[in-house]
């Protein structure tokens, strides 16, 4: 909906690049109301208001020098907590639940499979990349792996060299729990 809308008012064939910035600790929905989730007049009307958005800001968009690409990338280990054989045990009967009657709070399904992602990887550290590419010295996109937290993202952002920064979460390789579960064979695959 967001490039539609873009290109009923500009152009066309405009390219829309969205990138999802950090959300892990904020959400857009009420997720105690599902059928919401699966809505697509929720999601005509989330598109119709970032177009306005972006629309908004083009009065005050500066063009970028064009200059030089550079692409990096950082291998990063991230610590995992540990977790018991029985908090794995409760984590599966609660995923089991899910979607049924009595199904158990979004929270605690997120919470279980957080626990099954981290259990899976039997107390190693979560191997994982950070991404950077930058056009010269004035733009830089950086990707990274999963969920991470708003205030992750604004650090990036305001320790960076470049005048502007992109956050992108979920654009690296990362852990998901269906190639963690593949890899273990101690998790049930979604």
């Amino acid at each position: 909906m967001l490039s539609k809308a873009l290109a009923e008012v500009k152009v066309p064939d405009m390219l829309t690049l969205f990138t999802n910035g950090m959300s892990g600790d904020i959400n857009h929905v009420d997720v105690s109301e599902p059928p919401s989730l699966n809505s697509r007049a929720e999601s005509i009307r989330v598109g119709t208001i970032l177009a306005a958005d972006v629309l908004k800001s083009y009065k005050r968009l500066t063009a970028v020098t064009p200059s030089r690409l550079i692409a990096r990338t950082r291998a990063v280990a991230l610590p995992t907590p540990m977790f018991s054989r029985g908090d794995a045990a409760s984590a599966r009967q609660i995923i089991s639940r899910f979607g049924k009657p009595g199904a158990p709070a979004f929270h605690e399904v997120v919470h279980a499979w957080k626990v099954l992602d981290v259990t899976a990887l039997d107390g190693k550290p979560l191997d994982t990349e950070v991404q950077v590419i930058a056009l010269g010295d004035e733009l830089a996109w950086v990707g990274m792996p999963g969920d991470a937290f708003v205030e992750l993202g604004l650090a990036v952002k305001q320790n960076s060299p470049y005048r502007h920064t992109i956050v992108s979460e979920q654009s690296s390789s990362g852990a998901n729990t269906l190639r963690i579960a593949k890899r273990s064979r101690k998790v049930p695959t979604r």
